[in-house]
């Protein structure tokens, strides 16, 4: 029974497993989209290892998974380092993520 049938029907018992089916739904998804994002993670950070690698990279990945619309002057300014630093580290992790490095 849909919800319109119980409205015209007053079957109001319907509403609570319509209501917390979508919240089920909802929460699955929502796990599905978290653990993708901390395997997500671990892939970059995998990415963040070697000789070659900006110090900062692995300061600017934590940073996007936490806060992911960042500038580089607001990250200079924040963690008093050079505008370049950061610029480099994210030029870096992106092209190593591009390449699946």
């Amino acid at each position: 029974m849909d919800l319109l049938a119980a409205s015209q029907k007053s079957n109001w018992k319907v509403w609570p497993t319509f209501f917390l089916n979508g919240v089920r739904q909802q929460s699955e998804d929502a796990l599905v989209t978290a653990q993708n994002l901390l395997a997500l993670k671990e892939e970059y950070k995998e990415i963040a290892v070697g000789p070659k690698v900006p110090k900062s990279m692995n300061l600017l990945i934590d940073k996007l998974f936490g806060d992911p619309i960042v500038s580089n002057s607001e990250l200079s300014k924040e963690w008093g380092c050079r505008f370049r630093q950061f610029s480099a580290a994210l030029i870096t992790l992106l092209k190593r993520a591009s390449l699946g490095k």
